[in-house]
């Protein structure tokens, strides 16, 4: 998924999650307090994380130095 990012196509990352190149983009869009629409691809790449990514994030591992903090959580001792 992150390859794309890497070959300059980030607007392709949620292919593979059902999220089309249309939907990337319009959620790369936000509207600013003075109702001016700002778009930027890395706000589309928040969004698929926020509705992709995160709904799963038990599924998710975390590297830390510090030891797991609840039984959902998997992570991976790292020595610093």
């Amino acid at each position: 998924m992150y390859e794309f990012v890497s070959i300059g196509h980030p607007e392709w990352v949620g292919i593979s999650h059902d999220w089309a190149v249309d939907k990337f983009l319009e959620n790369s869009k936000v509207t600013l307090p003075s109702g001016r629409v700002y778009e930027n691809l890395c706000i589309g790449c928040d969004a698929f994380h926020r509705e992709v990514l995160m709904c799963c994030k038990t599924q998710l591992v975390s590297i830390s130095a510090t030891q797991p903090s609840s039984t959902t959580e998997k992570r991976l001792s790292v020595p610093i």
